[in-house]
């Protein structure tokens, strides 16, 4: 067994996993998110190495159920998907784990989500190396039009830098725990007094439900989705994040870069794009001036 921890609570799960007649040895710890911990495994067959994110689904209290619908929301997201700039999902299983309480051990199930394992997050890409435009420019369209086909399903919320992973030479979007189903299936963790999002990358509309002002509740939308990719964007072009008033002579990408950037950026949502399709378009016009 190996030793993870979520929401400060340790557990133990098996080294070796069998899924689908496959066997997978544990080989070293990933990275957690809110309501997880990703493991790498390895498949004893092939040699590919996957992720695994390892939710636990407990029934102990109020914040857990909700813990464990985000889970299924998440999965229900990744089964929908298809798309290359959209980390690959390959399958999932319920499994038994152990949790370790007050010197007791207490089974409990867990739901293990399959995926490509990813070389490291975009945040560490960016800061560790120099990326110029050749390099970054179609991925800034690949990642906008992987924007559009989840907010055809869903607004995931939870977009930043550390949530784009790097695989070979693509980078994806990841981790959709905090996504908010359009059909209405999501759990409602709005109306917690939870941050939503990631606190340094949120949209002003999606702050200002944060800190309480409760006319802004039902305001995030798909155009804090891409408020957040826009902020990720200027960081990928200038290598810092875009606090403060932005002005071209702060962006030192190609010029044609800085107004569909800056639209995305705006302050107030209706004076950002009218779908996200709009936006990945004026992208894709921009970068390879159609």
């Amino acid at each position: 067994m190996i030793n993870i921890k979520v929401n400060s609570y340790s557990y133990k799960v098996p080294r070796l996993i069998e899924i689908d007649s496959k066997n997978y040895e544990y080989q070293e710890h990933l990275g957690k998110g809110g309501n997880s911990s990703v493991e790498c495994y390895l498949d004893s067959g092939s040699g590919d190495e996957y992720a695994f994110k390892i939710i636990p689904l407990e029934d102990y209290n109020k914040f857990h159920r909700r813990e464990a619908k985000r889970a299924v929301t998440e999965l229900k997201l990744l089964k929908a998907l298809n798309h290359e700039h959209i980390i690959k999902f390959y399958g999932y299983k319920r499994i038994n784990i152990i949790r370790q309480y007050r010197g007791e051990n207490h089974t409990v199930e867990a739901l293990l989500i399959s995926m490509e394992k990813a070389d490291c997050s975009l945040k560490d890409y960016i800061c560790n190396n120099k990326v110029d435009y050749s390099e970054y420019s179609g991925q800034l369209v690949g990642l906008a039009k992987a924007l559009n086909q989840i907010n055809s399903y869903a607004i995931h919320r939870d977009l930043k830098p550390e949530n784009i992973l790097v695989v070979d030479t693509k980078w994806v979007i990841s981790d959709f725990g905090l996504g908010f189903m359009l059909d209405g299936s999501s759990p409602d963790i709005t109306n917690e007094g939870k941050a939503i999002g990631p606190r340094y990358w949120l949209s002003p509309e999606s702050f200002s439900r944060y800190i309480n002002i409760d006319e802004h509740r039902k305001d995030i939308s798909f155009n804090s989705d891409i408020y957040q990719m826009c902020s990720i964007f200027w960081f990928i072009v200038n290598r810092k994040h875009p606090s403060g008033i932005l002005s071209s002579s702060d962006f030192i990408g190609p010029n044609k870069l800085f107004e569909p950037i800056r639209k995305g950026l705006q302050h107030d949502a209706s004076r950002r794009y009218v779908s996200t399709a709009e936006f990945a378009q004026t992208l894709e016009e921009c970068i390879y001036e159609v």
